[in-house]
């Protein structure tokens, strides 16, 4: 079953355990984040401070947002339960690239 992030829904939804029970699917997607920038957009959010509501939720994106650069979403379908952990480091990368040689590229 998928729940979701650990990070707190935005906006929040109230009865959320009834809505969980009432489908095997959650009522909110879960994020995988794939992210490219244009070198220009890179530049610019790099000297732009921390904003307001990355610091409080703990996300970049929201510094893009809350600074008028748009960002694009994208729906995907994965194997449940696929998704875990970051891709920050080499040891990151072997570990999304065996998971790919067993299950495939996410499509």
């Amino acid at each position: 079953m998928l729940y979701g992030s650990p990070k707190n829904i935005i906006p929040g939804i109230r009865k959320e355990e009834k809505l969980r029970k009432q489908s095997a699917c959650s009522p909110v997607y879960q994020h995988i984040g794939l992210y490219g920038y244009r070198y220009d957009v890179l530049e610019k959010f790099v000297n732009l401070p921390e904003s307001h509501y990355e610091a409080l939720e703990g996300l970049e994106q929201l510094r893009f947002l809350e600074n008028n650069i748009s960002i694009t979403a994208v729906p995907v379908q994965f194997i449940a339960g696929a998704i875990s952990g970051g891709v920050d480091s080499p040891e990151d990368i072997q570990r999304v690239e065996a998971h790919i040689r067993q299950h495939g590229e996410i499509l």
